[in-house]
């Protein structure tokens, strides 16, 4: 428990230090730190009350207003999300294109299905969710620890990794237009908890890591193709030398934007 509390602060050390290090030009600072103070009290907005959300939200608004005109309509690098206001593994490319397919065939159907979605997924939880871009490329990964059934002591692992491409969407605006090209499933691994009975019934996890790795890596989702070769709109109204706030136009929920520190 010592541990895990020393890791803690040193992340909230980090967090903060971002925050305070230098002065960013021409916003008010008390945003940026009030958003990323909301960002380690809330676990990434996931357990934010109704006013927690309320004053992202206000945060969000005063550094897209600060930034208007300042955005590089391609922030290369290497982003960890640290906020959203939606569920975090919304910010694959591959679910923003399917929440607009379903919006696209039926209103509103979007936010139930992926609602039901991470319902389905709460035995488990959702882990680090990076952006590594270039002008042309956005490569999101994803971590799930998801439990098979509760009460189950089985647990799988993994990284879902999904390509896509950028294009600009008007050379006046930095609006960027996605195309989700393949996903892959990478480091899969089942843990199970099985007792032993050679150590008097001491449960001890087995690993089957090795077997899972090689026949779901191996095989790559053509999910844009899936997708109907749908693009989503993605909108970068902020970036510093540390955060970025992208917002995908195209979700239909309240959603003032993904936040992401930089992480290379």
């Amino acid at each position: 428990m010592a541990g895990e509390s020393a890791g803690r602060a040193r992340q909230q050390a980090v967090l903060w230090s971002l925050v305070l290090c230098r002065p960013v030009a021409g916003v008010a600072v008390d945003a940026k730190s009030t958003l990323i103070r909301l960002a380690a009290l809330t676990s990434r907005g996931q357990t934010a009350s109704a006013v927690q959300l309320a004053l992202a939200r206000r945060a969000i608004q005063e550094l897209e207003g600060a930034g208007a005109g300042r955005v590089p309509w391609a922030p290369s690098g290497t982003w960890e999300l640290v906020f959203s206001d939606v569920a975090p593994f919304r910010a694959s490319p591959f679910f923003m294109a399917l929440g607009k397919v379903l919006d696209d065939f039926r209103p509103g159907a979007a936010e139930r299905n992926l609602l039901a979605h991470r319902l389905a997924t709460s035995v488990g939880e959702i882990g680090k969710v990076t952006w590594s871009m270039t002008p042309a490329s956005l490569v999101s990964e994803v971590e799930l620890r998801v439990g098979l059934l509760p009460g189950v002591p089985a647990q799988l692992t993994g990284r879902v990794v999904t390509q896509a491409s950028l294009a600009r969407d008007d050379p006046a605006s930095p609006r960027l237009l996605c195309s989700v090209v393949e996903t892959r499933v990478l480091g899969s691994t089942l843990t199970v908890a099985l007792p032993d009975v050679s150590s008097g019934g001491q449960t001890s996890p087995f690993q089957f890591g090795k077997q899972l790795q090689p026949m779901v890596a191996s095989v790559a989702f053509p999910s844009g193709a899936l997708l109907g070769g749908q693009q989503v709109c993605l909108a970068p109204v902020y970036v510093d030398d540390e955060l970025l706030i992208m917002r995908c136009v195209d979700i239909s929920a309240p959603h003032s934007g993904f936040a992401f520190l930089r992480a290379d």
